[in-house]
């Protein structure tokens, strides 16, 4: 427990007294401009064009006279908070979920994507509720209203995580793995249709995104992160648990989701934002599944942790040269 606030603290503060990365200066811009806590939810929407859930808080903050480091520790803080619940609820310890995390959605999400961050967050605590037998339905929808509020894309792992559930994880049901293909077929040529549709031009703030050219190119099937989740499909599926294993049901649960990721990943390949976006917010299960993967194959504690380090200094090494290699500039930028 004392390990756990230790680290998390220290992760805050690295949040808390980042420069400016992508985003930060927008994050800033609400803070700034904001009289006071923002109680129309549908007003604060039109005028930032972001959810209400960061206005309220960042509008607590600015109420009681403290400053934006203040703001961005906090939200740090609830962004763990969620993660270790969810880390109980699946079965597997924070310290084991960190290696995992610390070098891909925290770098995107606690520097960066920072709404998205706590909302996914959020979303996954809640996930870890409703795939159990018997759920606490009210807990469940007080913790995905928060994580909505934060960010709508939370909708989609609880949406897909409540049609896993009442589809194929019934109770006293045996979940065979031969449904994880046909979740992937239909998830795949349900979001290939989509995009052929053209639904997603009705919604003004991803019709922006289309038109831009950062955000709204196509993405190659042999893009570094289809690959990447390709082949965390396989490992992940090849050595999965036993039926047997204390863990079984809630990898395979989290699985399907995974699962569902890559589909929408390959799906929405023709525009990047949402291949991306959408898909990492079902990814985020790789986080949990990971460290169970290592601790039903690899017995060995000493080898689990060397396997955790390599993990976490390659996928280090690989957003800071690669995915992000704009980050450590943009931390140690000033935001004057």
């Amino acid at each position: 427990m004392i390990v756990n606030l230790g680290l998390c603290t220290a992760l805050a503060l690295l949040v808390a007294f980042r420069g400016a990365t992508r985003d930060t200066l927008n994050y800033l811009d609400v803070f700034e401009t904001l009289d006071g806590i923002p109680w129309s939810l549908k007003d604060f929407q039109a005028q930032y064009s972001m959810e209400w859930g960061y206005g309220f808080v960042a509008g607590l903050v600015k109420s009681v006279g403290l400053e934006s480091n203040f703001l961005f520790f906090v939200i740090s803080v609830l962004t763990f908070i969620p993660i270790a619940k969810a880390s109980r609820g699946f079965g597997v310890s924070f310290l084991s979920v960190m290696p995992f995390y610390l070098p891909t959605f925290f770098l995107a999400q606690q520097l960066m994507q920072i709404r998205q961050g706590l909302a996914i967050s959020l979303a996954f605590w809640s996930i870890s509720i409703i795939y159990k037998l018997r759920p606490s339905v009210l807990l469940c929808l007080a913790i995905g209203a928060a994580s909505i509020l934060f960010h709508l894309v939370s909708l989609v792992p609880i949406f897909v995580s409540v049609v896993v559930r009442v589809l194929f994880f019934r109770r006293n049901s045996d979940f065979g793995h031969s449904w994880i293909f046909v979740i992937f077929v239909a998830t795949y040529f349900l979001c290939a249709s989509l995009m052929r549709m053209d639904l997603f031009l009705v919604a003004q703030r991803v019709s922006v995104y289309l038109a831009d050219s950062e955000h709204g190119y196509t993405r190659s099937i042999l893009d570094p992160a289809n690959l990447r989740a390709i082949f965390l499909v396989s490992v992940l599926f090849i050595w999965r648990p036993k039926s047997c294993c204390a863990m079984y049901r809630s990898y395979m649960f989290l699985l399907c989701l995974y699962c569902v990721h890559l589909a929408v990943r390959l799906g929405f390949m023709e525009v990047a934002i949402l291949s991306g976006r959408v898909g990492s917010a079902l990814g985020f299960s790789e986080v949990f599944l990971l460290p169970m993967l290592l601790e039903v194959q690899v017995k060995s504690r000493t080898v689990r942790i060397v396997i955790c380090l390599l993990y976490f200094f390659m996928h280090l090494y690989i957003a800071f040269y690669l995915t992000f290699p704009f980050l450590l500039d943009d931390y140690f930028s000033s935001m004057a």
